[in-house]
């Protein structure tokens, strides 16, 4: 399959090129009909390639939008009433969903194959959910109870919408009662949980990073004859990555969506994984030299980033 997808990019790059230098040609009707005859192969192998990256599923995405607005307005609904009113409108629902994302369904040796399907299903989401953000978690708990969102009641479609919309865009500040619920059973039904335990001290320690103003970066001594950094040795000492997937949510736009486009970020949540390698950053051995910063996103994300900031061709291999 690499081997293929390798041609298809270099065929892709080809007709880039070409591209460019059919603009200024004049065509003979023999010529026509022959590129006729090319398009409509083209088109095919354009339908086989949509297929298989799921883009032509987007009807079906569209529709699935158009069919969840009434839970997803239903759940605005509860979510700005435990807000406005400070208190949490239903502690039982509240505690059965946080038990069932971070425990999951007790499962038997007498399970039916349907149940244990069911229970598969379950466990998928509830590792879909663990990727939210704190408030995220916190608002499909409030909004959604456990009987509304398993498979023989809500499509996959629905949920994946429904997941996609519940993540807040800014913080919230939930009544007290939210997390004196979670605190009760970290150390209660749910103690050695490490996502809950994470889940309560990431809301008792709001995250600051998206607060720094410039008085909080620290003054550095002014170099008088700077050195190029094109021209220096680099050497790497460090490489950190896998933030939480959450992380991305933070990225702001265009970037966010970039990355949420990438190959690597869609595999990574296929299979539910809680961190991603989608940013990483580089550390040289002189401390002197500058911190790479990378992020992964989707091919054709990475030449609208370029044209959004101008970014010019520098070189080739």
């Amino acid at each position: 399959m690499a081997a293929i997808i390798n041609q298809l990019s270099s065929i892709a790059r080809d007709l880039g090129a070409l591209n460019l230098a059919m603009r200024d040609i004049s065509l003979s009707g023999t010529d026509l009909q022959t590129l006729e005859e090319i398009a409509a192969n083209l088109k095919d192998i354009i339908v086989v390639i949509e297929s298989k990256t799921g883009l032509r599923k987007r009807p079906w995405m569209e529709q699935a939008w158009k069919d969840s607005e009434p839970h997803r307005l239903k759940a605005q609904s509860i979510i700005a009433t435990v807000l406005s009113g400070g208190r949490l409108r239903n502690p039982a629902v509240f505690r059965r969903n946080m038990k069932l994302i971070y425990r999951g369904s007790p499962q038997s040796e007498f399970d039916s194959k349907d149940t244990k399907w069911r229970r598969s299903v379950v466990q998928k989401r509830c590792s879909r959910i663990q990727q939210l953000s704190p408030d995220g978690i916190v608002s499909w708990a409030i909004a959604y109870p456990p009987t509304t969102w398993g498979p023989c009641f809500m499509p996959n479609e629905i949920f994946d919408c429904l997941v996609e919309d519940i993540e807040p865009r800014d913080r919230k500040n939930w009544p007290d009662a939210v997390c004196q619920t979670l605190s009760r059973l970290k150390d209660g039904e749910l103690q050695g949980c490490y996502g809950l335990e994470q889940l309560v001290h990431d809301l008792e320690n709001p995250s600051q990073q998206n607060e720094f103003t410039d008085h909080d970066m620290p003054v550095q001594a002014v170099q008088t004859a700077p050195r190029n950094p094109d021209d220096e040795n680099r050497v790497m000492k460090h490489m950190f990555t896998n933030a939480p997937s959450t992380m991305v949510m933070q990225l702001p736009q265009p970037f966010r969506a970039a990355v949420q486009n990438s190959a690597l970020w869609k595999w990574e949540r296929s299979h539910g994984y809680g961190t991603t390698a989608c940013v990483a950053t580089l550390f040289p051995k002189d401390e002197t030299q500058d911190v790479s910063f990378t992020i992964w996103v989707g091919h054709n994300d990475g030449y609208r980033l370029n044209d959004i900031y101008g970014v010019k061709h520098a070189l080739s291999s």
